[in-house]
């Protein structure tokens, strides 16, 4: 027993710090001080992390077979649909973090990365706030945008918007009133700056939901209309992306409210119809670039549906609805209370579909696993402030 859990250790820091060293990689590949590095240190970064994670597949002690066969039979289809059809490269990267977090202590990678992501955009913010590294400034729909260090407004509100979501799993029940404030303050401070709206008014709300509950001391996850609300939320804001795309005329004041995203959505899906297997498209994220017009698909689920065709959606959904249902089964509250925020989030933004983002990409793993007794564990860490 002593050895196992030694092993486990083990594992789960190789693991941490391969992935730690790939996400890296993704968020210096996203930052204006790109330009001015050497591209082998931000490659090296993305190639030491990848193997670090292939050795760690390779320390996985307990492999339930016909969970591993029914994964590798998917990940097969993947690696033919996403990545061969659409050359979408990172998707192969996502299978080896997936089948490389198996059998780790996610309870401890998740503190881990909740310390790790929020010491790097704070290091980033800061730094970009009194100029030391590269901090933009854009004029872009009638708003005044600091980019806080990145190649894109949005980009920090994003990450902001994954670390207070992996703030309420390492919390919990114990955030005490400073914590929700000082994170509160941190995200006013980030849209004061970047004018991202959405995820500041998802993290406003999630915050105070958070508070209510942990004061209510009740698990809401007993609830049947938040059990079966939770299970089929992906499949019912997928379906309601891509009906309002389809009749954004209809919704010309939501279309507006939303900058233009429904209407960009309609024009994709004329452009590139629905299919079943996965096909190349060209929607420009370009903003002032001559001959490119913007027609980027924002939606994390309509954009995945275009691209990769039905088949993988239905499998991507799948297995992030086997991931719910089982936060359902273990009555975890504030992991499906963190998992709602960032599947919000991907409602009409991109980042639910890039793990650099979307850290829940490797609870993907605990389904090759018989349970997940860590989400039974409904305790949280220390406070963050001491």
């Amino acid at each position: 027993m002593y050895k196992e859990t030694k092993l486990k250790q083990l594992k789960t820091n190789i693991f941490t710090v391969g992935f730690f060293s790939w996400w890296t990689y993704g968020i210096l590949s996203s930052m204006e001080l790109s330009l001015s590095l050497s591209n082998y240190v931000i490659q090296g970064l993305r190639l030491f992390g990848l193997l670090l994670l292939v050795a760690d597949f390779f320390l996985t002690r307990k492999i339930d077979i016909k969970r591993f066969l029914l994964a590798l039979i998917i990940a097969m289809f993947i690696l033919f649909n996403n990545v061969m059809l659409t050359s979408t490269h990172y998707f192969f990267e996502i299978m080896i973090i997936v089948f490389a977090g198996v059998g780790i202590d996610f309870k401890s990678f998740l503190k881990k990365s909740f310390y790790y992501f929020l010491l790097v955009l704070t290091l980033i913010v800061g730094l970009a706030s009194v100029n030391l590294i590269p901090n933009v400034t854009m004029f872009h729909n009638g708003r005044m945008r600091n980019m806080l260090g990145f190649n894109w407004p949005s980009f920090s509100a994003h990450y902001y918007l994954y670390i207070v979501s992996l703030a309420i799993i390492v919390r919990g029940k114990k955030i005490t009133a400073i914590e929700i404030a000082i994170l509160e303050s941190l995200n006013i401070f980030i849209y004061l700056n970047t004018r991202t709206k959405s995820p500041f008014y998802l993290v406003t709300a999630f915050l105070i939901l958070w508070f209510v509950f942990a004061l209510l001391k009740y698990n809401i996850s007993n609830l049947f209309i938040v059990k079966w609300g939770f299970l089929g939320f992906l499949p019912m804001i997928s379906y309601i992306v891509y009906y309002l795309s389809m009749h954004y005329l209809t919704f010309t004041n939501l279309n507006q409210m939303l900058t233009g995203r429904l209407r960009l959505g309609n024009n994709a899906l004329i452009m590139y119809p629905l299919t079943l297997l996965g096909k190349k498209t060209s929607l420009s994220a370009e903003v002032g670039v001559i001959g490119q017009t913007y027609a980027y698909v924002d939606s994390s689920f309509l954009q995945y549906m275009i691209k990769f065709g039905m088949i993988s959606f239905i499998i991507f959904i799948g297995c992030f609805m086997m991931l719910q249902w089982r936060i359902i089964k273990y009555k975890n509250m504030f992991v499906l209370l963190a998992m709602s925020l960032v599947i919000f989030d991907g409602m009409f933004d991109p980042e639910f579909i890039q793990a650099n983002y979307n850290v829940y990409f490797v609870l993907l793993a605990t389904l090759l696993e018989p349970s997940s007794q860590w989400l039974a564990e409904n305790e949280s860490e220390e406070t963050f402030l001491e």
